[in-house]
């Protein structure tokens, strides 16, 4: 019997700002879970409320995803944290985020 293919994504999701200009979290993670990946990289989580992004984005994420997750969050401020996450269906032996 052959492996399960191991499926990665990497997606940046701009704020989960559609073409049509609209922030929808919701279409967002409706495209994830079909994808149904085993490790996901995104870029660009954006929670500054000014832009009119989604406030708690990291947190939405993590309620929405489970799992296990990385955050690297760039801005961290009341309403306007931004940056990227890795998420694993597999627990991580370990991780550091590491400013350039």
């Amino acid at each position: 019997m052959a492996p399960a293919p191991l499926r990665i994504v990497s997606w940046n999701v701009h704020g989960c700002v559609g073409a049509d200009w609209r922030c929808d979290p919701l279409r967002t993670f409706a495209v994830i879970a079909a994808l149904k990946p085993d490790i996901l990289a995104l870029q660009e989580i954006d929670g500054r409320t000014h832009l009119r992004r989604h406030s708690r984005a990291f947190e939405t994420f993590a309620e929405r995803l489970g799992g296990h997750r990385v955050e690297a969050r760039l801005v961290r401020k009341p309403d306007r944290d931004y940056g990227h996450l890795l998420w694993s269906r597999w627990p991580l032996a370990q991780a550091s985020v590491r400013r350039l």
